[in-house]
């Protein structure tokens, strides 16, 4: 591997510290990078909140410590512009028009694998490595490359990475794919490698305190207020607080003089309204998804068994992929999956390959 320059996403955690060492050990000559995204005031975060998150001082200098300790470069690429442009004004824009997204789909496979990728190609280096728990095979027949489930069923990321190309998977190396998170943690510990292992949360990287509805209205000061809640019948049953507040699925919140449980079942931001139904209204067995990526496959032409995850934390569910006009995809459910929410992703699978994935319409 002598001569092999990578570039390594690092991010002062474990995870991407490990990826760096081991690329160390194979023989690459590693760089780490560390990419500065976000000034946390541009949502108004609190200072309190921010340490150990993304983009916050001890990351930054955690990743320095851990690429000295390494005897490797250390750089910041300063990438805020491109990542509010490309990711939070998408956050901001899918919510307003009442979908739920998930900006880690677009963080990949914009910022990391196409603005990152294209800064570390200027610097001549041959590959990109990130701490993503995937893996990279080629399809001896076709020559194409695939992107596989990490063997670690319980780290598995690939569901964040259905936006990459045959081009990226050509230069990307996950060199913890065919580990467990236990080795990495006896790996890290080997090496001294004491970064921090950051707990798993739902919450936006960019709105660390999870109050997303106050970035809107920074943005966009007008944004409608209070709106009917309507039944499935059609009839008033109360008032909601702004439908940018409310995802499909969603009970707290919800003030309606009843006993009865209601959940959101649709939103209308041109009426701001938001419909609220029973239990049973939230389950569904046919879903349509656009904004369609192949990664392992060429498109399909005709009908596609598939097994899809329409969340990160989903049970894979089998279905029927049918290729419609408009580059959208029909999906019918074997079995009624709940709360299929409009913004998320949608990424198709055959066993631990991934095929591909979109955004649900």
């Amino acid at each position: 591997m002598k001569g092999k320059r990578v570039a390594v996403a690092m991010s002062g955690g474990i995870d991407s510290s490990v990826a760096a060492a081991r690329l160390k050990d194979a023989g690459y000559e590693v760089i780490g990078f560390t990419m500065k995204l976000w000034e946390f005031d541009r949502a108004g975060s609190e200072t309190e909140v921010l340490g150990g998150h993304y983009c916050s001082p001890e990351m930054f200098e955690e990743a320095r410590r851990v690429c000295r300790q390494l005897g490797i470069p250390h750089y910041v690429l300063n990438m805020k512009r491109q990542f509010e442009e490309i990711v939070v004004n998408d956050f901001i824009s899918e919510y307003l028009q009442g979908r739920t997204p998930n900006p880690c789909i677009l963080c990949n496979s914009r910022i990391k694998w196409q603005v990152f990728e294209h800064r570390t190609r200027q610097l001549e280096c041959d590959h990109l490595a990130t701490g993503h728990y995937a893996r990279i095979s080629c399809d001896a027949g076709s020559g194409r490359y695939q992107l596989r489930k990490g063997l670690d069923p319980e780290r598995d990321q690939t569901y964040f990475l259905w936006g990459l190309t045959q081009q990226s998977l050509a230069r990307t190396l996950f060199p913890l794919g065919e580990m467990k998170k236990r080795e990495v943690r006896e790996f890290a510990q080997e090496y001294e490698l004491t970064s921090p292992e950051r707990k798993e949360s739902r919450e936006v990287c960019f709105v660390p305190d999870d109050d997303y509805p106050r970035l809107l209205k920074r943005r966009y000061p007008d944004i409608p207020g209070s709106g009917n809640i309507r039944d499935m019948a059609g009839n008033i049953v109360g008032e909601h607080r702004g439908y940018y507040r409310y995802t499909i699925g969603q009970r707290k919140g919800i003030e309606i003089n009843t006993t009865e449980k209601h959940y959101v079942v649709s939103i209308d931001p041109e009426a701001n309204e938001i419909v609220v139904g029973s239990e049973d209204d939230l389950w569904s067995d046919y879903f349509e998804a656009v904004d369609l990526n192949w990664v392992s496959i060429e498109p399909p032409e005709e009908e596609l068994p598939v097994e899809v995850k329409i969340r990160y934390r989903h049970e894979p569910a089998a279905a029927q992929l049918t290729i419609l006009t408009g580059g959208r995809a029909g999906v019918r459910l074997s079995q009624r999956q709940r709360a299929i929410t409009p913004g998320q992703s949608a990424v198709f699978y055959d066993g631990d390959l991934l095929l591909g994935g979109g955004r649900i319409a």
